[in-house]
């Protein structure tokens, strides 16, 4: 039921949708005959503002013009041929002139400027009319008469001139007239004109959207019915094909059997799987690729399970045409139809042959890595034990030459108490003799008392000397062969270091220089800094300064917040590339076979890295020396 409730669905999906684009191509097509209808009510109005006001206006104004030039021109014949009428029918054109002012004001569209313009030219007119009628009369009669004035109040001259006055101001005012009935009579021409040309623009543009509007309605309802059409046909046949293709070309068998046992589809893999052409295996049974024993033991239950649940997967063992058996992971699900009633079974198998030759493999494998694994282990702990032993020499080896150079420092000031101590022995044993003979002298007494301090001073200095370097050595020594942390003054420590040191380079022309804060302290391993200090020194000696007579060392110390920055330079020869990447390498030397071991600076970067939580980096060039930047904390304990 749910199956064809779905299908139900889907079908009324796609009549929607094909109803839906025909809605659309409608409601295009109402859009632009709305935009259409709307364009062709705005070009009505414009048609009927020419027809009721332009069109009549200019016509009018043209009338009016017409009729005021013929009157102009009656006027004119009046006066040279004395004739009335002429003045009559100038009345009469003037009437016409005036009529036509007088439709163009009663006009609905025309704005009130321009009717009140039109009214003045309109009053103009009329006076100008009734003055000229009267004026234009008189001088026809005087020239019909010969200048037989009847009134003979004015002389004839007067008359004469006064007569010439007046018809010249009316012409003026007729040339006035005359100028802005042109001008009316323009103002609507250009209007008209500007009109119908607007309304030609208009009918072109609504041409062209009625064009356009269409092509979208077209192109819209188009593409809307080719995207239905897809997804409605075209698409549900594309993965129908695919879904046949895949099953087709899958790699792992697929079979459909009916209730019964029946083979109703298997796909190519499952065929080749077990050895048969698949035309052949059509309404074969499910036998045919298990055995007996497999049938009993794995399919039976496999069938019985999956009647319950619908689905399941499992290990499962085939058949081959050839009686051979093989392993597989089989998957088999419980089709139903519309009404939930199960119809068939698709099974899905995979040959897990090679997988299982595999995990033996693998697991034969994994044995032998895990006693490899042993062995190596116990190579590895070997191998540590090992270097922890040559490090330890290291630093023994270290101390013994610590502990050289401090004997032969030491041996100088105690050779020269001892020789003091033999000679004011031999003094003290002459003042004696003279003193038991009796012949002991003041100046004698005197002298051996001079020699005596003398003796003594010396004895005593070089035995304070021999003192210190006991000291220095004793705490060096310590530090060095204990690892304990304390507080203790970083540039008088350095000082003792390189007491330690000094046998080492005191022969040589060699200059060391330390800059550090006198009052900075550090709650860290002396002993670790002091065999960092020893390396970095050592390094130089014995390569830095390799065929180099003076070189020289510079240590500055630059306190930072809770760290500390250690510059340790010279001025040797340098590294190249492939050396300077291999600085910090165990059993790394140039002086292999010349008693170099290469665990020098692989010890000083674990010190630093390690047991003082820091950090170094080295930067050296061939001819230009080395820098080591060292970074430790002030105090460890934070």
């Amino acid at each position: 039921m749910k199956k064809k409730s779905k299908k139900n669905r889907h079908r009324f999906k796609i009549i929607t949708k094909i109803w839906f684009s025909i809605g659309i191509l409608v409601f295009g097509y109402f859009i632009s005959t709305l935009i259409v209808f709307a364009l062709g009510s705005h070009t009505e109005k414009r048609i009927e503002r020419v027809s009721n006001f332009l069109f009549p206006a200019t016509t009018h104004s043209s009338r009016a013009k017409s009729a005021f030039k013929e009157q102009m021109d009656l006027y004119e014949d009046a006066v040279m041929s004395g004739e009335d009428i002429f003045v009559e029918s100038a009345r009469k054109n003037s009437e016409k002139s005036l009529d036509a002012l007088k439709n163009i004001i009663s006009l609905k569209h025309l704005n009130d400027d321009k009717k009140k313009e039109v009214q003045d030219l309109y009053n103009q007119l009329k006076e100008f009319t009734k003055s000229g009628n009267s004026v234009y009369k008189s001088m026809s009669e005087a020239f019909r008469d010969d200048m037989d004035i009847k009134d003979e109040s004015m002389p004839p001259d007067e008359l004469s001139l006064f007569m010439s006055d007046k018809a010249i101001k009316l012409a003026h005012e007729a040339d006035s007239i005359r100028d802005s009935l042109t001008e009316l009579n323009e103002y609507f021409n250009n209007a008209l004109k500007k009109e119908f040309s607007s309304i030609i623009d208009i009918t072109h543009n609504q041409r062209y959207l009625n064009l356009i509007l269409c092509v979208v309605v077209i192109f819209i309802s188009l593409t809307l019915i080719t995207i239905i059409v897809n997804r409605a046909i075209v698409r549900p046949l594309k993965r129908s094909f695919m879904l046949q293709m895949a099953v087709e070309q899958s790699i792992d068998g697929i079979a459909v059997f009916n209730l019964l046992g029946k083979i109703e589809y298997v796909n190519n893999a499952w065929a080749k799987m077990h050895g048969f052409d698949p035309a052949f295996l059509q309404n074969k049974t499910i036998s045919y690729f298990h055995t007996q024993q497999q049938m009993t033991s794995e399919i039976i239950p496999l069938v019985r399970r999956i009647e319950t649940e619908g689905f399941h997967m499992c290990e499962v063992g085939h058949k081959r045409k050839n009686d051979t058996t093989f392993p597989t992971m089989m998957a088999v699900n419980l089709l139903k139809d519309e009404n939930n009633n199960p119809t068939h079974l698709v099974g899905l198998a995979r040959d897990i042959s090679i997988q299982k030759q595999n995990e033996e493999e693998l697991r034969m494998a994994r044995d032998a890595a895990e006693a490899s694994s042993q062995a190596l282990q116990e190579s590895l702990e070997t191998l540590k034990k090992t270097q922890n032993q040559l490090i330890q020499s290291e630093k023994m080896a270290s101390l013994g030459g610590l502990v050289a150079g401090v004997a032969h420092e030491i041996n100088t000031p105690l050779g020269i108490s001892v020789t003091a101590s033999s000679f004011l022995e031999r003094k003290t044993r002459e003042i004696k003799a003279k003193f038991d003979e009796n012949c002991l002298k003041r100046s004698d007494f005197k002298k051996y008392i001079e020699i005596g301090l003398e003796s003594a001073t010396s004895i005593l200095s070089n035995l304070n000397r021999a003192a210190e370097l006991i000291q220095s050595f004793k705490q060096v020594a310590v530090d060095q062969t204990v690892e304990e942390k304390r507080v203790f003054a970083l540039k008088h420590y350095i000082d003792e270091v390189f007491i330690s040191l000094r046998p080492r380079y005191k022969r040589t022309d060699h200059k060391i220089t330390v800059d550090c804060p006198e009052d900075l302290e550090l709650n860290s391993y002396p002993g670790v800094f002091m065999q960092v200090i020893t390396n970095l020194v050592m390094n130089s000696l014995i390569h830095g300064f390799e065929d180099i007579e003076e070189g020289h060392i510079s240590i500055e110390i630059v306190p930072r917040e809770d760290k500390v920055m250690i510059i340790y330079s010279d001025d040797g020869k340098g590294m190249n590339d492939q050396q300077l990447s291999k600085i910090f390498d165990p059993f790394y030397t140039t002086k292999r076979g010349q008693g170099g071991t290469g665990l020098g600076m692989h010890i000083v970067f674990n010190l630093v890295t390690q047991s003082l939580s820091g950090e170094i980096e080295c930067d050296s060039s061939p001819g230009e020396g080395t820098v080591f930047s060292i970074s430790i904390p002030r105090n460890l304990d934070q």
